[in-house]
């Protein structure tokens, strides 16, 4: 596409663990479009990854 035209994006999202090595979380969406982004698709998973990471 040519600037200032709209097309396809594409949305990442890579999470990891510096200190412990004890995860690593990589997503790609194709396509990405409002509200689908890698991050809010995985919101939930991150939740409840958040809290079991608190207690290591």
């Amino acid at each position: 596409m040519k600037q200032g035209e709209k097309g396809n994006e594409n949305s990442f999202l890579l999470a990891f663990d510096a200190e412990q090595n004890s995860f690593l979380l990589l997503s790609l969406v194709e396509h990405y479009t409002p509200g689908s982004s890698a991050t809010q698709l995985n919101r939930s998973f991150i939740e409840q990854l958040y809290p079991y990471l608190q207690m290591k």
